[in-house]
């Protein structure tokens, strides 16, 4: 899309705040008309059921609030009839508005964004989605970092689960798929392992107040996985098989515990895994572990390692 120009906000915080108070208290209203179920319990309800509820109906007054603020804080890209083209500098005029439903951790609303399109370029542009930094998605960053953490420790499904009791949204069990896969196509190597220092931290940890050099494994191996192309209006067919080569470091620490280092597994044949390898062993103060190569019989896999 391209990077638009970002003005300045220009306006009376004081108004604005008054605006954002008088749509607060409508959105309050809203939210303690919600809160009717509770009183008209025969019994007390327990504070953690008021606790429950909360949690399910905050995101009305949140969601609602946030729109006010966001709609006070972007008025200015709203009433902007013409806008700098950010591909070329042409100054060009409003087409339209875009309806665009946006999720958040504080609630779901709907926001109205100029478009503009410059016919020199022939590329089109939303000014409002560059200033509030909207992902293209309906669910915002704050959602797809949340679901992040969840999603990539332990199955979709389950992360859904508790991403929806820590939060009280439900954004759909493929939200937590889709969201890492979104982050692994973006996922670079060297983003991936840590670098010198913090590994050289572990490395002393490792060592458990020993003078002992720590063990580091290595392991490395390849499997065979199915693949098969997106789905789309016809038939996907078979698919194939592709192979699979991939490492992973750990330090034996105190007690036998594992501390990782890092792992890399990717679509990839052995002279592509070589350089990864190497990139790693780059940041491996190899004179203060004791290295152990660990892997089957197959020659690529010791050629790998002790290059």
């Amino acid at each position: 899309m391209g990077c638009a120009l970002v003005r300045p906000l220009i306006f009376d915080s004081h108004t604005n705040l008054e605006n954002i108070r008088a749509m607060a208290h409508k959105e309050l209203d809203k939210f303690i008309d919600l809160l009717a179920p509770l009183l008209e319990k025969k019994a007390t309800p327990t504070l953690q059921e008021m606790s429950a509820h909360f949690m399910q109906t905050r995101s009305v007054l949140l969601g609602g609030i946030m729109k006010t603020l966001t709609e006070e804080v972007t008025s200015q890209y709203r009433e902007e009839t013409h806008a700098d083209c950010p591909h070329c500098g042409k100054r060009v005029q409003r087409k339209r508005f875009d309806p665009k439903h946006v999720s958040t951790l504080n609630g779901e609303f709907d926001l109205k964004r100029g478009y503009f399109y410059c016919k020199s370029c022939e590329k089109g542009f939303h000014p409002m989605d560059e200033a509030l930094d909207l992902a293209r998605e309906v669910h915002q960053y704050d959602m797809q970092e949340k679901m992040a953490l969840f999603a990539a420790a332990m199955p979709y499904d389950r992360a859904c689960e508790l991403f929806t009791q820590a939060t009280g949204l439900t954004p759909g069990k493929h939200f937590g798929h889709d969201n890492i896969n979104r982050i692994g196509e973006l996922t670079a190597l060297e983003t991936v392992i840590p670098d010198k220092e913090k590994i050289e931290q572990r490395i002393e940890t490792a060592k458990n107040g020993t003078d002992s050099l720590p063990v580091l494994v290595v392991a490395c191996d390849g499997a065979h996985a199915p693949t098969r192309a997106k789905g789309g209006r016809g038939k996907r067919g078979k698919g194939n098989w592709r192979e699979v080569k991939g490492f992973r470091l750990y330090l034996l620490g105190g007690d036998d515990r594992i501390i990782h280092i890092a792992g890399w597994h990717q679509i990839q044949d052995s002279e592509q895994l070589a350089k990864d390898l190497e990139i790693v062993a780059k940041r491996i103060p190899q004179d203060k572990v004791r290295i152990a190569l660990l892997g089957d019989g197959s020659d690529w896999v010791w050629n790998v390692m002790t290059d």
